[in-house]
């Protein structure tokens, strides 16, 4: 008998600091998440910055009843919804990556299923790390990273449950949620824990919203890439059929030349507001540096070329003629192609 009351009390005790061991571990409040998306825009490369129009909706267990009995099965809003915060407690967050604190537009409470759920609706222009060596090619990642602050992990933590691009398509006829020329490659969204310089170094609850959008390069395919192309070629071109042996063939090759290179700064002053400027050497730097090299030894070449008619002297005449004749269109190529795998490789 003694056997038996001794193994029931170790057992209870076990159980006992067992669950108690759980609950210390476990945070109180676990806070739902699901983050909708109505609006990004302003992208900015140059930058590292976008704007976002957010909604969130954050849910949680709590004592409901003083809500019932004050509300009902109401939704609260303004300073009624103000003042009742100050009676209980809820998830207080700031936006981690923001330039400036967010704009709240609006904020609500209400009680659905037993558990509370605060509603807020924001804009914020927040950072990135903006680097995409392949533009006009390539894809960006967009965070945005919601930091609670109410608390640390024991006594609150994020629950990820969804990641919305828009409303609903019936609702939301005719609105691009992702403005300019970038379009939706993947979306995810998960926690994470952060640890504080105060509080010694406890650690908070992270949201992390990642949007990864893709950039639509036919807009840049045809005010980059195409004029740059056509430049090149031309410049080719003279080179092929304005040899310097026949007479005039000396304005044609060196006054087509110096156009062309010239056509190239201007060209990239014209699209200043279209290209972002990095601190890095993407791939439309490349391009624009090709180029510039491929005419700058096109002209050099016409002008010693001309140099050695004037001074009759053939046998360099030849090598410089063979140069721009033959060297240049071959090696003109495979520079493109050495960029191609630097780039993309």
């Amino acid at each position: 008998m003694n056997k038996k009351i001794i193994s029931f009390f170790s057992l209870f005790f076990t159980l006992l600091f067992s669950n108690s061991t759980l609950g210390l571990d476990s945070p109180n409040h676990l806070v739902k998440a699901k983050v909708l998306f109505n609006e990004i825009s302003d992208i900015n490369i140059s930058e590292g910055r976008y704007k976002v129009s957010v909604e969130l909706l954050l849910s949680w267990d709590g004592d409901i009843n003083p809500f019932l009995k004050k509300f009902s099965d109401n939704v609260v809003h303004g300073e009624k919804l103000d003042n009742f915060l100050k009676e209980i407690w809820y998830p207080e967050f700031l936006i981690f990556n923001a330039e400036n604190p967010r704009t709240t537009h609006y904020k609500t409470l209400n009680v659905l299923d037993g558990k509370f759920q605060l509603f807020e609706r924001f804009e914020s222009e927040l950072t990135i790390d903006a680097d995409m060596p392949q533009y006009p090619f390539g894809d960006l990642n967009l965070n945005m990273d919601i930091l609670a602050f109410s608390g640390n992990v024991n006594l609150m933590e994020f629950v990820p449950e969804d990641i919305i691009i828009g409303h609903n398509k019936n609702q939301d006829i005719n609105h691009k949620v992702i403005k300019g020329n970038w379009e939706l490659n993947e979306k995810k969204i998960r926690s994470s824990q952060m640890q504080s310089l105060n509080h010694g170094g406890e650690k908070f609850s992270v949201l992390i919203s990642n949007v990864n959008v893709r950039h639509n390069f036919i807009n840049a395919l045809f005010i980059v890439l195409f004029p740059l192309f056509s430049i090149v070629i031309l410049s080719l071109v003279i080179n092929n059929y304005c040899p310097m042996k026949y007479d005039g063939s000396a304005d044609w090759r060196i006054g087509g030349q110096l156009t062309l290179f010239l056509i190239i700064p201007a060209l990239k002053f014209a699209l200043s507001s279209e290209l972002p400027a990095t601190h890095y050497l993407n791939f439309t730097d490349l391009i624009f540096i090709w180029a510039t090299l491929v005419i700058s030894f096109g002209l050099i070449l016409g002008i010693l070329s001309n140099y050695y008619v004037l001074k009759q002297d053939k046998n360099r005449l030849k090598l410089s003629e063979s140069l721009a004749q033959k060297f240049l269109p071959v090696t003109s190529p495979l520079i493109f192609a050495v960029i191609l795998f630097y780039v993309f490789v």
